[in-house]
């Protein structure tokens, strides 16, 4: 099986999981998720091992039969947001994997499709280089378009996402919603004026 592959191919250099986790450029519960077949090995993943360990093109076999890999569905809304502020600022994608500091520019790619998911300190690091909040790689709109209630449910988003305790969503949904409220009746009252 693959995933015991992997393992093998780890062992036989003597590499930790966070030794591995390194040349393959990701953290070490993705390989931890590789090497249990919890997460299926990506076409990025087997380019990299291939090269590293002089492997004939062939020795994972079809990847079709692995399992997919666990994402959420906020992985592809912040993906594209990554590529919407990417294209925004210029940048090409290996300008963006050097800023973050990755060695590829498919681990970028990988960001925007929604297929590698992204932690806190790497959501932080994109915030700072596109100079936005990082609520807005949670917005599920247009980026482009969006309206102020769609840049605060996004927030809300966030907050709900990054929050460690339950018993912070109430008071954070109570906030969002009378923001949004306060924003509606704003609104209104500028339609009357005009």
């Amino acid at each position: 099986m693959i995933k015991d592959k992997i393992k093998s191919l780890r062992e036989s250099r003597n590499l930790s999981r966070k030794e591995f986790a390194k040349i393959l450029d990701c953290s070490i519960s993705q390989v931890i998720n590789l090497e249990t077949g919890a997460a299926r090995l990506s076409e990025n993943f087997k380019e990299v091992m291939e090269e590293y360990f002089d492997l004939p093109e062939n020795f994972f076999g079809s990847l079709e039969s692995s399992p997919p890999i666990q994402t959420s569905e906020y992985d592809k809304v912040i993906g594209k947001n990554v590529c919407f502020y990417r294209k925004q600022n210029g940048m090409t994608q290996q300008i963006l994997a050097e800023e973050m500091g990755y060695s590829q520019a498919s681990s970028v790619s990988a960001i925007e499709r929604g297929q590698k998911p992204i932690g806190k300190k790497k959501l932080i690091k994109l915030a700072g280089i596109f100079e936005i909040h990082v609520a807005e790689l949670f917005n599920v709109s247009d980026a482009a378009n969006s309206t102020e209630d769609e840049v605060l449910y996004s927030k809300f988003i966030y907050l709900l996402h990054s929050a460690k305790k339950p018993s912070v969503y109430n008071a954070i949904k109570e906030l969002i919603d009378s923001g949004c409220k306060e924003l509606r009746h704003q609104k209104i009252k500028h339609k009357d004026q005009g």
